[in-house]
């Protein structure tokens, strides 16, 4: 394990914090002492005097927030919208993608339909459906039958006549 100098880690921490605030990577390439070390020391430093980091991905705007972004854009038009996400930091897909999640967020709060139900009720719609469906095959060879029948009786009526009935 290498160690290092005080004032050459209190230099280099002082490039690394405001107001030059070089990223790691940059003074790591440029000093030779690997990036895991720099952010090492920047976390023990931070850690010292107290100093909270600041995640940049936690930077997601609360749900009250978004609201009013999607109600301040609402009557924009698409070069106002743009102009007014560029000011802001965001995205018009974003304001976009909230404004469908407030317009779903009361979905949530309707009473969804029981699943257990809804299959009983399917599971019960296709058996009356095939009974139903092979009954009306029934009938329909018996009227076919039926009408065979008397086609026949017609053609033996015309053929012997009607003395044979």
């Amino acid at each position: 394990m290498t160690t290092y100098d005080p004032e050459l880690k209190s230099s280099i921490l002082a490039r690394l914090l405001p107001p030059s605030s070089e990223s790691v990577p940059q003074v790591a390439k440029s000093t030779g002492i690997p990036s895991n070390t720099l952010h090492g020391w920047l976390h023990t430093h931070r850690k010292k005097n107290g100093i909270k980091t600041v995640s940049v991905e936690n930077t997601e705007p609360s749900t009250q927030e978004k609201f009013a972004v999607v109600l301040k854009c609402a009557t924009m038009t698409e070069i106002e919208l743009s102009g007014y996400c560029r000011e802001q930091g965001l995205f018009p897909d974003q304001v976009e993608q909230w404004r469908l999640q407030c317009e779903l967020a009361n979905v949530m709060d309707r009473p969804q339909p029981d699943i257990q139900q809804t299959r009983l009720k399917r599971l019960t719609l296709e058996k009356d459906n095939r009974r139903l469906t092979a009954e009306l095959t029934r009938k329909e060879k018996a009227l076919a039958e039926m009408a065979a029948l008397l086609v026949l009786q017609k053609k033996f009526q015309a053929l012997w006549g009607e003395e044979v009935l």
